[in-house]
């Protein structure tokens, strides 16, 4: 069983001012997203008359507040979104099945008889947090899964400290899921898209105590490599 729980917060006094700190989600919403933001490219930005695609982020961070945002931050939210996309337009997608939706993991200890052997737990509301299972290679760890995945429906850093609305506004559920493949290649693939035009693909192969990601852009011609060991990144091999 792999368990991959979030971003590690600093150890004191980092911690006093780290963005994942018990401080900084004191600080007004704009002024910690400029500070992100300094923090991530080394200026100051511009939220009010955004013109980078960096600054135009910030600036949806800060005031989009629509409903559509909340549904795309709520994972099961998002799956129905997109069996309906597909059926209104007469297409064939297979949305991988869910097996239990709930809050507490001991409910779903309850049904494990009925689940197939290979499943994947995760939080319904935030980002980075899941449990890849494999059943048939090693017993689950049920007691290690309910510590960790009782923590996962608390309020985290992504929308206290991050300050992500649509995170907070997304329904603090667990659920348990098909794995799909059979996980030798990859643990996910992400696209980053604009009006539906993916910009550039990363694909994961996450299993501790390595992580590495490998980036792709449109054309999904490798632009780049990640690796990271216990969760401290550093880059390789990456170009632009």
């Amino acid at each position: 069983m792999h368990i991959f729980d979030g971003p590690q917060t600093p150890s004191w006094p980092v911690r006093l001012l780290h963005p994942h700190g018990p401080l900084f989600h004191l600080l007004p919403l704009s002024l910690r997203r400029h500070l992100l933001h300094l923090r991530a490219t080394g200026k100051w930005g511009n939220f009010r008359s955004p013109r980078t695609r960096t600054e135009k982020m910030q600036w949806r961070i800060i005031n989009d507040r629509r409903s559509i945002v909340a549904m795309s931050c709520d994972k099961l939210a998002s799956k129905e979104y997109v069996r309906e996309a597909i059926a209104a337009e007469g297409l064939e997608l297979r949305v991988p099945e869910t097996y239990w939706v709930g809050t507490d993991v001991r409910q779903l200890q309850a049904i494990s008889p009925r689940l197939p052997d290979r499943w994947v737990l995760k939080p319904n509301h935030t980002s980075g947090r899941y449990a890849l299972v494999d059943a048939a290679v090693e017993s689950v760890d049920w007691e290690r899964l309910a510590s960790v995945a009782n923590r996962w429906v608390l309020p985290n850093e992504e929308e206290r400290g991050l300050g992500h609305w649509g995170y907070r506004a997304a329904r603090h559920l667990l659920f348990a899921e098909e794995r799909v493949g059979s996980g030798r290649v990859a643990t996910s693939i992400r696209v980053q898209t604009v009006d539906g035009v993916p910009l550039y693909y990363s694909v994961d192969a996450e299993f501790p105590p390595i992580t590495q990601r490998w980036i792709y852009n449109s054309r999904f011609e490798p632009v780049g490599r990640h690796i990271a060991r216990d969760r401290k990144s550093t880059r390789l091999n990456s170009s632009h």
